[in-house]
């Protein structure tokens, strides 16, 4: 268990770190990257967005097994787990982008997303659980439906305790930029645009959190 869950840690951080660095990010987020930083960058970050990308693999395994077994695929659940997908991934390149700039409130945003995401996750593998709970109880699954049930099911558990420890880890970042400038220089604001980011910092909940 140990050597197998080693060499799918191995894979997806292989696979995420190419995905990120085509997208340019490959290297540390500043000149002085803190060891928090890249903790996140690397160990997390990196191996989260491999992990997804994976999903895509696991889809056409899935898709193999419902036209063998049943003969049909669920097409509606697929296309929610890529758009699950492209949204994470791209989710954590912006992460990056924030930690390249240095920006609280971005840091936070994403912390926060990411945050919601994982326990939107524990939901879910408890939807999952108790409908093939009750699908065995009524005693109409097939032995070979049991077997893909547990192993789904165990992988959902491992993916879930694997983001939960990635947002607790995020959350190391929370403070880290309060006294820190965005690297990048000063940009011209248009009027619109500086008034919506006024009102989100200062008359929403959300917005007072994340800038204090």
């Amino acid at each position: 268990f140990y050597w197998g869950a080693f060499l799918v840690t191995l894979l997806s951080l292989w696979l995420g770190r190419e995905f990120h660095i085509a997208l340019e990010q490959g290297g540390p987020v500043c000149a002085k990257e803190r060891r928090r930083e890249y903790e996140v960058r690397v160990h997390w970050i990196y191996t989260t967005s491999g992990a997804m990308l994976w999903v895509l693999v696991r889809s056409g395994l899935a898709i193999a097994y419902h036209r063998a077994v049943h003969k049909k695929v669920e097409w509606v659940q697929l296309g929610v787990s890529w758009v699950l997908v492209v949204c994470y991934c791209t989710g954590n390149a912006v992460f990056l982008r924030m930690m390249r700039k240095r920006n609280l409130v971005g840091t936070r945003s994403l912390i926060v997303c990411n945050a919601v995401f994982s326990v939107c996750m524990l939901a879910a593998l408890i939807s999952y659980a108790v409908d093939v709970w009750a699908h065995e109880v009524s005693g109409d699954m097939k032995t070979i439906d049991a077997a893909y049930q547990a192993y789904v099911l165990f992988e959902k558990t491992c993916a879930v305790a694997f983001f939960l420890l990635a947002t607790g880890v995020y959350c190391k970042l929370w403070s880290i930029y309060r006294y820190q400038v965005e690297s990048t220089p000063p940009t011209h604001t248009s009027p619109t645009r500086h008034r919506t980011q006024l009102c989100f910092e200062f008359f929403t909940p959300l917005g007072a959190v994340l800038k204090s």
